[in-house]
């Protein structure tokens, strides 16, 4: 040791520590975050987001994912060959879906994702299939003209805007749900709140029904089917699916279902039998109608003293600020501009309620100002970003 310089060599040693814990000290240093640079950061994730949700749409019109998950993993060749489509092409939008984490890629082939399959598959194959979804996002998206226009004028498009084919992408996101989980998660749950009697009970018996706004009539169709002793009256307002109804209709068979044009027969009229409805069922139209307070009265004058109604429409508060809040709140309001707020206001004077425009607040007090007596609010668990609300 006698040739080294013991205290040069542990000086140097700890102006190296002291060195070292000042770097690492200032490579920890959180730099003040730039909000210009997350803002852009952001908006490049929304635009990512966007592309992402056009290739779903167009997987699901060349039946991609269905392809994929039926053949296992697979080359974009031995793709391109079962699909009589390119090569260099599927190679391209399955690379995406990689990246976006729908698919996995290794040892040269493309694999479909287990718990994406179950949501991207058509949907006569997936009951939890997603793409009647993504089917809506487009047409609503072919509404963004008539949009401009409604925000110069105030007066939006209604169902039948000619540019957007809306109901059959509703008919496709929702016909599963009324098949599967109408009856079990929503119908089981009621009672009449005079007689007590179990809603399926009475619609077992065989009751007077009223399906209001029913788009395509996958409500009506599941429950005439479900309950052949009831008789069902569908009300729609859109042509387009009051000819849908008709085909659904006379495609099963069913002879215990009328189809109602509510331009032509009010629900105060009562049922095709000339009696009051036992039974009125509402899915997610309130909030859409140019004039939900005269529709409120026409259910009263139309229902059974005896009979109930249920209305299921968004769960939310009446405080804006709470609304926005909302980890959906982006995908509601956006909902509302394309869809839900312009057929409020698709006639001149329309309520303009929109998506988040119908919170129990609102239907305690429309309801009870029209003679309705009871109210209560049931949860859906298969709609957490519903509720049922049953009134008689």
């Amino acid at each position: 040791m006698s040739g080294y310089n013991v205290k040069g060599v542990v000086l140097s040693f700890g102006v190296g520590l002291a060195a070292g814990a000042y770097m690492v000290a200032r490579s920890n240093k959180k730099e003040k975050p730039d909000p210009a640079k997350k803002a852009e950061q952001h908006l490049w994730k929304v635009a990512e987001y966007s592309l992402t949700s056009g290739l779903i749409r167009v997987c699901d019109e060349l039946q991609l994912y269905d392809a994929l998950w039926e053949s296992g993993p697979s080359t974009a060749a031995e793709l391109a060959q079962k699909m009589n489509c390119s090569e260099r092409w599927l190679t391209e939008i399955l690379s995406q879906a990689t990246a976006a984490g729908i698919c996995v890629y290794f040892f040269g082939k493309f694999c479909l994702k287990p718990e994406y399959a179950h949501l991207l598959r058509d949907p006569k194959k997936a009951p939890r299939s997603m793409q009647g979804l993504f089917e809506m996002v487009y047409c609503m998206l072919d509404r963004r003209s008539a949009t401009v226009e409604s925000i110069k004028s105030g007066l939006g498009v209604d169902y039948d805007y000619e540019k957007s084919d809306i109901s059959a992408a509703i008919d496709r996101k929702n016909s599963n749900w009324f098949e599967n989980k109408l009856e079990d998660d929503v119908l089981k749950n009621v009672k009449a709140p005079k007689s007590e009697k179990s809603l399926v009970d009475m619609l077992e018996a065989g009751i007077q029904v009223a399906d209001i706004g029913c788009g395509f009539g996958a409500s009506t169709v599941q429950m005439a089917k479900r309950f052949p002793k009831s008789h069902f009256c569908a009300f729609e307002a859109s042509q387009k699916a009051l000819l849908k109804i008709k085909e659904r209709v006379e495609a099963a068979g069913l002879t215990n279902v009328t189809v109602c044009n509510v331009l032509e027969k009010s629900l105060a009229e009562g049922s095709s039998s000339g009696g009051k409805f036992d039974f009125i069922y509402v899915h997610d139209v309130i909030h859409d109608m140019t004039e939900p307070k005269k529709f409120l009265k026409e259910a009263k004058k139309g229902l059974s003293p005896d009979g109930c109604m249920v209305v299921v429409d968004i769960a939310c508060s009446d405080n804006l600020k709470e609304n926005i809040a909302r980890p959906d709140a982006a995908g509601m309001y956006g909902f509302s501009c394309f869809l839900c707020l312009a057929c409020s206001t698709s006639k001149k004077g329309g309520a303009g309620l929109g998506t988040c425009g119908f919170p129990e607040s609102v239907a305690r007090k429309w309801t009870g100002d029209e003679g309705f007596e009871f109210f209560e609010v049931l949860e859906i668990e298969s709609l957490p970003s519903n509720v049922a609300y049953v009134v008689a």
